[in-house]
């Protein structure tokens, strides 16, 4: 779990942008490519709409938990790099065109896709009442970012955790169930 900042309609939908073009490659590097294990995603949440969060998660039962910290931090770093690379910026530019789109349609079109972006609506659209007042603020936002924007949002957001800077909750099946227990 990184921490990507505080909670506010920009960063609600860089977090987002950021899971969504992580999704794909972390799953093939951890899940296909590793064999981590069966269950490998990212996801992106905001925090009782104070903190937003992206989420590297993994089960496993042939590495341990700092195995794994040690491998999300190695994907983020070579994504980043990648990223990074002038090279790779004509199929970063695609990727991301497609995500964006994607998120685009989303928030235009959130009655026709509740239950699927159901946590996505409730953190970049509601206010606290429930009414959507910051909608058409992510709207005009995600219109108007480029890659390059894009790129510099990974960087402002990410390089910390791959660094180490930044705090990482790792849970074993056991401390797993003893925290859905207590909620």
């Amino acid at each position: 779990m990184i921490d990507t900042g505080a909670c506010s309609v920009e960063n609600n939908v860089w977090t987002h942008l950021i899971s969504n073009a992580l999704s794909e490659p972390f799953n093939s590097e951890l899940r296909t490519r590793q064999q981590t294990g069966y269950i490998v995603w990212c996801s992106s949440t905001v925090l009782q709409r104070e903190r937003t969060l992206l989420y590297l998660t993994s089960q496993s039962s042939t590495v341990t938990p700092q195995g794994l910290l040690d491998r999300y931090q190695t994907f983020l770093r070579n994504t980043i790099a990648q990223w990074n690379d002038p090279a790779e910026h004509g199929s970063l530019q695609q990727r991301f065109a497609t995500i964006r789109q994607s998120y685009e349609t989303g928030l235009s079109h959130s009655y026709n896709n509740l239950g699927e972006l159901s946590s996505m609506i409730e953190s970049c659209t509601f206010d606290r009442a429930g009414v959507y007042t910051e909608r058409e603020q992510a709207l005009a936002f995600v219109r108007s970012i480029t890659v390059s924007d894009f790129i510099r949002a990974v960087n402002a957001r990410l390089v910390d955790s791959i660094a180490g800077k930044t705090s990482t909750v790792l849970f074993t099946g056991e401390q797993r169930a003893d925290l859905v227990a207590k909620l």
